[in-house]
């Protein structure tokens, strides 16, 4: 599989992760040392979001009501003044199918900032706006779609975060279901 590049997408989205991180952080396209195709997606990358503020980048939350952790991309302040938790996505299908990464950042969104040293938690943001987040969507392009012309692209998407966590709620629930033994759902007659 490896031989076949069945994991050469996951490595380009995490190379392009590392990338856009590295250029949220303040360090100059130039300075990154990327081949021209690769720094297409970081122009694309910068041209989308120049409109906002990063405030953070990959900050480590943990939500206690549905017993998660994990790390989002970006918060971001908005031209309108809210903050809101933005994810990158780099798979073909994530704006066309977004209620995994939907749930994602509601999830996130209605976190705490957490420190795996002190066991600390801390809000998000004062200004965080919990009901909308951002899908920062830039797609991989496969080696035909570059040899025919094509050039990177990032949309950003907003996504209803309130719907987001009412499916992330009866997911936790479901998932609370598909624990219970035999022995709590039947009795011998």
């Amino acid at each position: 599989a490896e031989a076949g590049g069945a994991t050469t997408a996951a490595s380009e989205g995490t190379g392009l992760h590392a990338l856009t991180e590295a250029v949220d952080r303040g360090v100059p396209v130039e300075d990154l040392g990327v081949d021209p195709g690769t720094a297409e997606y970081v122009t694309a990358y910068q041209a989308a979001t120049a409109h906002l503020d990063m405030l953070d980048v990959e900050l480590f939350v943990v939500n206690d009501q549905l017993q998660a952790a994990g790390t989002f991309d970006r918060l971001v302040r908005l031209p309108d003044g809210r903050v809101v938790v933005a994810d990158l996505k780099t798979g073909k299908h994530d704006a066309g199918y977004p209620l995994g990464v939907t749930v994602q950042i509601a999830t996130y969104a209605n976190a705490a900032r957490y420190n795996p040293d002190t066991g600390e938690r801390m809000d998000l943001h004062r200004d965080l706006d919990r009901t909308t987040g951002l899908l920062l969507h830039m797609p991989q392009l496969s080696p035909a779609e570059r040899a025919e012309g094509a050039k990177p692209v990032c949309t950003i998407y907003t996504l209803d975060l309130t719907k987001g966590w009412e499916a992330a709620q009866v997911a936790a629930q479901v998932h609370q279901i598909r624990r219970w033994k035999a022995d709590t759902l039947r009795a011998v007659a």
